[in-house]
Formats: C-alpha cells, sequence, structure tokens
C-alpha cells in the first residue's frame, strides 16, 4: 500500500496554535533555536535563528536568482538588486559571539559556525545563523542563557533578546532531618524530588533507619511504612512513619537508597 502525500497531510491536525503579533519594522528575528523560554536544554546545545529583512526583494537581482538555494552567496558578496547585505552581531551571555560585517563572519568568545543567506518564495531575504560550542560544555547546570541579535545596516536598526534554560544536572541532597513526633521523621531535600517511577523519593523501601547510639539499652529497631510529601513543599520535603515508637535518648540515622532521584532524574548523593 503506497500513502501519498495528500493522503498523509489530510491525517494532520492542530492542537494548539497561539498568535504571536510582530509590531516591529523591516527586520526581525524568527525560528530560534532553543526557542524563547524553553527550558531543559542540553549542555551542549547549538544555538540557530533566522535574521529576516520582510522588505527586501531578492527578485530584483535578476535571471534566475529566485531560485538559489543556501549557500549561493559566497560571503564577502552582497546580493544583487536592491536587496540590502545586513551588519549584525549576535551575543551570548552579553558576549560578542559573532560579528557579521560586509558577508564575513567573525566567531568569538567559544563559539564557532555558519551564516548562511537566502531568500523564501514569499519573498523576502533571510540569514541562517548556527552558532556550535568550540568546547562544550560552556554552560551549567539550570543557567538561564541569554541570546541578543543587534542588526546594523548603519545604525541599529534591531536589538532583540530572549533566553532559554539548560536542564538540571546537579544531584539532589539531604539538608535536615528531624523529629516531628514518637512515630515521624521529617526528611528535607535542597531539590524538588521525583515522586513517581523508580527514583521516587516517596518509597518506604528508599529508607533505612539505624541506631548510632544506645542508652542506656538498644532502642527497637524501626522501619519506615510510609512516606508522605509535606503539603506545600515542593517534593522538597517528606514525612517518614515508623512501625514502631523512637526510643528516648537513641540516636538514629536515615540511609537513602542511591536509586533516589530528583524530578530531573539526578541520583542523589
Amino acid at each position: 500500500m503506497v500513502v501519498t502525500t495528500e493522503q498523509l497531510l489530510s491525517l494532520l491536525g492542530v492542537d494548539l496554535a497561539e498568535l504571536e503579533t510582530y509590531a516591529g519594522g523591516r527586520y526581525c528575528v524568527i525560528q530560534r533555536d532553543p526557542q524563547p523560554d524553553e527550558g531543559n536544554i542540553p549542555q551542549d546545545t547549538d544555538i540557530q535563528l533566522l535574521i529576516v529583512d520582510l522588505e527586501g526583494d531578492p527578485n530584483t537581482g535578476g535571471p534566475g536568482f529566485g531560485h538559489m538555494p543556501f549557500g549561493h552567496f559566497p560571503f564577502g558578496h552582497s546580493p544583487p538588486g536592491g536587496v540590502l547585505a545586513l551588519d549584525f552581531e549576535v551575543y551570548v551571555e552579553s558576549t560578542l559571539v559573532l560579528s557579521y560585517v560586509g558577508g564575513t563572519p567573525t566567531w568569538s568568545g567559544g563559539f564557532t559556525g555558519t551564516v548562511e543567506m537566502a531568500q523564501s518564495t514569499d519573498p523576502y531575504f533571510f540569514y541562517k545563523v548556527t552558532a556550535q560550542q568550540v568546547s562544550p560544555p560552556m554552560f551549567v547546570s539550570e543557567q538561564v542563557v541569554d541570546v541578543q541579535v543587534v542588526v546594523t545596516p548603519s545604525a541599529p536598526v534591531l536589538d532583540v533578546s530572549y533566553q532559554f534554560t539548560i536542564e538540571d544536572l546537579t544531584p539532589p541532597s539531604i539538608i535536615g532531618a528531624e523529629g516531628v513526633d514518637k512515630f515521624h521523621c521529617r526528611i528535607v531535600y535542597d531539590d524538588e524530588m521525583a515522586v513517581s517511577g523508580p527514583g521516587s523519593a516517596v518509597r518506604p523501601d528508599a529508607y533505612t533507619i539505624v541506631t548510632e547510639n544506645v542508652d542506656p539499652e538498644p532502642g527497637v529497631d524501626l522501619e519506615v511504612v510510609a512516606v508522605t510529601e509535606v503539603e506545600g513543599s515542593g517534593a522538597t520535603q517528606f514525612d517518614l512513619e515508623f512501625n514502631w515508637e523512637q526510643t528516648p535518648g537513641c540516636q538514629y540515622r536515615i540511609d537513602v537508597d542511591p536509586s533516589v532521584t530528583d524530578s530531573s532524574g539526578n541520583p542523589i548523593q
């Protein structure tokens, strides 16, 4: 059975559509990857975007110009006709990583990459920028990365910034534990913990209670029979319920299974 493109497209639907109104001038930045406000981005991510000239008409450039794909304009040459060859800069975390002047890209700040000029069939003219980290990863866990694009044909005509967030790669730690009553202890983590799956922090078998001293007699060995997330804690605090009451004068230690993870899947230290 052969499925045509038309048949395949007829099966597609739109689950969500959002309208973003562009109120700028001739130039804009679109198709950003990572997208603005996107989270959980890998440390070694590339940064891609299109800088668009909405009024440049490449069809004025002569026969056959309208069929040229990416890469048919060599660096250092202006596009034909009345299209304005843009000068622009790209900054990452306020550091200049790309200066594009007179059709020549200059990379710095730990980045390298490509700049390609092309046209759309609409028509409009655009530059495809791909910035790659020279020695990844440059970014750190949960860093909010700022990207700025400045278009300057002769004076600044476009200056836009956006952010994305790097994935959480920091292992969680226990920052406290205290008795609540004879049958309960509260454990506190420094990060939002998983509450389902194999790394869940609400698994009773993830906790072992060890008696570290006896005064004057050994206490009853305790087991955790239930774990409850403390309401409003953002999955950072949990109450452990014991099968027996704690022995007065005994000091207890909680050992947490290394399979317990935070909500991003990082195992506990």
